[in-house]
């Protein structure tokens, strides 16, 4: 600007702009000159922000749900980012994350514009944990030894429908095989684990039976009277090696006692039970005979001829 004499002062409508001023702002310059004249004329001021938002980051530990699921948003990165004006927006590359995204480190980029579209980006650290563990669902079991005394479960038998958010890596049973000893109620603790090592214990009763009878083997013995007419059966004489899947509780006879009245083939039982209450029975033949030939004792005797001549001797008379 210039006058024909001599300019005194320059003035501006506004010198001093802010963030609220940014775009076009109209200004209007006057000039007085040393006579005191002025003038004045306009200009359009374009104020532009270029400065980016400062962005600062925080490294988190999220927690899966019990869908195997969490959702973090802006807020858990961001520590106290700014911008010289206002920030307009914050996002996230990555916000959902799952069960596959536990075991390593997770890479996410918080990126914060302004509201003149300046953007910044910086990254933090995400770690996600599955904490929660499985929820095990169990069934009691009734089980029955075999021949040979054993039984055995398997975590199949025992699992009712267990659960986790991640899925189950293993089942365990502290006890798998059981024998006659453990017949009755059993406390067995089962076990199930999930991927992130989150362990769930919980007791369950297996009831351990033995239904088998035991196995007779027999033999028909013959039996002799004594000299008083009796004879007396010993098991020995007819068990032959009877046995059982545990063990014989007791073996005896239905009769043991014989006499003169049962010379001759006789039916019996047999009769073995276990150490479980299981019983068994077999018909066994036995035989019972008298080999004692009759002690006599005779007497002298005289005898009187009738008027016939004749005498009959009655064995009661020499007996």
């Amino acid at each position: 600007s210039y006058d024909n004499c001599e300019v005194a002062s320059l003035t501006l409508s506004d010198s001093i702009f802010n963030c609220a001023d940014s775009g076009i702002n109209t200004i209007t310059l006057t000039v007085f000159d040393v006579s005191g004249n002025s003038s004045t004329a306009t200009a359009q001021l374009l104020v532009v922000d270029t400065t980016s938002p400062s962005v600062i980051t925080q490294n988190i530990i999220a927690y899966l749900d019990s869908s195997g699921q969490v959702i973090i948003s802006w807020l858990d990165l961001d520590s106290a980012s700014t911008d010289n004006c206002t920030i307009a927006s914050s996002i996230l590359s990555d916000s959902i994350f799952d069960c596959s995204d536990t075991g390593s480190i997770n890479i996410v980029t918080l990126t914060v514009t302004d509201i003149s579209g300046n953007s910044s980006s910086n990254d933090a650290q995400v770690i996600i944990i599955d904490s929660l563990p499985p929820v095990v669902i169990t069934q009691n079991l009734t089980i029955y030894l075999d021949t040979n005394g054993v039984a055995n479960i398997t975590v199949i038998q025992i699992n009712n429908g267990s659960y986790d958010n991640c899925g189950i890596e293993t089942y365990s049973l502290s006890d798998t095989t059981f024998a006659c000893d453990d017949v009755g109620e059993n406390a067995v603790t089962f076990t199930v684990s999930d991927y992130s090592m989150n362990t769930s214990s919980v007791q369950i009763i297996i009831t351990v039976l033995d239904t088998i009878k035991p196995v007779i083997y027999s033999q028909s013995p013959t039996v002799y009277l004594d000299a008083n007419g009796q004879a007396i059966l010993n098991v020995t004489q007819v068990d032959s090696g009877s046995y059982d899947n545990c063990s014989i509780g007791s073996i005896f006879l239905s009769d043991s006692l014989f006499n003169c009245g049962l010379v001759g083939v006789n039916d019996i039982y047999l009769m073995v039970s276990d150490v479980n209450g299981n019983i068994d029975s077999s018909i066994v033949s036995v035989t019972v005979a008298d080999t004692i030939k009759p002690l006599v004792f005779a007497e002298n005797y005289q005898a009187y001829l009738n008027l016939a001549g004749e005498f009959t001797l009655g064995v009661n008379l020499i007996n």
